[in-house]
């Protein structure tokens, strides 16, 4: 994942873009901005960049945004975008040979030579609110997004998904038929329960055997990801011969986890409150006969 930073210089009802004129966006209108190196934080970056694209420093910026961009043909992209806001700069705004800032009334902003998901966010920069979330978009469309008003941008990942790991937008019955056709093609959608549970058990245990005496995995990620392909595999076909819904199943599982280890009693508590906690609730439950 990468971190990167956008800046938008307001005045009045006016704010600031910038035409990028090379590189990654190029021909498109944006905010300033650009990549968080190492060693820097997200404020340091944008003041560096707003200094090296239009030779203003900004001084006094507000956080009010914070997006993770995903890109749906490229699994590899992933951006942690920090948004900024400020009516106070040193300078005056001027072309350089990446950027050509002008102008523009909150009424004409020019969407239409802007990345596509911009309308869904940049009215809030616009209107002063402050917001967090995820947008799947490529040069063309919008994929898939979420976008909502919060409190504090900066802390908004746990509480608004931005933390979460990214999968595919495949759903669990789409993987089911993908799944399904694969097996009745080779005569292989009679496999007998038992057989299914061993291979699930197995399979697990070959994932296991990459953390073997160490806490760090040997093997690739790619070489995980395939053990872990053949544990869902395997738990598929036997949703599949015992008439399982996986997604109910993991549901209401989650529903009675949820009662046995509130979530209070685990969150933010240290690890010795924390293992104790897990203890009684263990011992709550076994008293219960649950």
């Amino acid at each position: 994942m990468k971190q990167v930073t956008l800046l938008f210089l307001k005045q009045d009802d006016r704010v600031l873009l910038a035409m990028k004129k090379r590189g990654f966006g190029a021909g498109l209108w944006n905010g300033i901005g650009g990549k968080v190196t190492p060693g820097e934080t997200p404020t340091q970056a944008i003041t560096r960049e707003c200094q090296e694209e239009i030779g203003v420093t900004p001084y006094d910026v507000h956080l009010v945004g914070r997006l993770r961009f995903f890109m749906p043909n490229d699994p590899q992209f992933e951006h942690d975008c920090f948004i900024y806001v400020t009516e106070k700069w040193e300078g005056k705004p001027t072309e350089s040979e990446e950027m050509r800032p002008q102008w523009f009334a909150s009424a004409d902003i020019p969407y239409s030579m802007m990345w596509p998901a911009d309308g869904l966010w940049l009215p809030h920069v616009l209107a002063g609110e402050k917001f967090a979330g995820t947008i799947n978009a490529s040069e063309t469309e919008v994929v898939t997004h979420n976008i909502r008003i919060v409190s504090d941008p900066h802390t908004a990942g746990e509480k608004h998904g931005l933390a979460m790991p990214r999968q595919s937008d495949m759903t669990f019955n789409e993987i089911n038929k993908i799944i399904w056709d694969y097996m009745v093609a080779r005569d292989w959608h009679h496999n007998p329960p038992r057989g299914l549970a061993t291979s699930i058990a197995l399979e697990a245990g070959e994932l296991l055997e990459h953390y073997q005496w160490t806490d760090a995995p040997v093997g690739t990620k790619e070489e995980l990801a395939e053990e872990l392909a053949d544990i869902f595999l395997y738990a598929f076909q036997f949703a599949q011969v015992n008439g399982i819904d996986i997604t109910e199943a993991i549901q209401k599982k989650l529903e009675k986890s949820g009662k046995k280890f509130p979530a209070e009693k685990f969150k933010g508590k240290n690890k010795a409150d924390w293992h104790n906690a897990w203890i009684k609730a263990k011992l709550d439950h076994k008293k219960k006969g649950l």
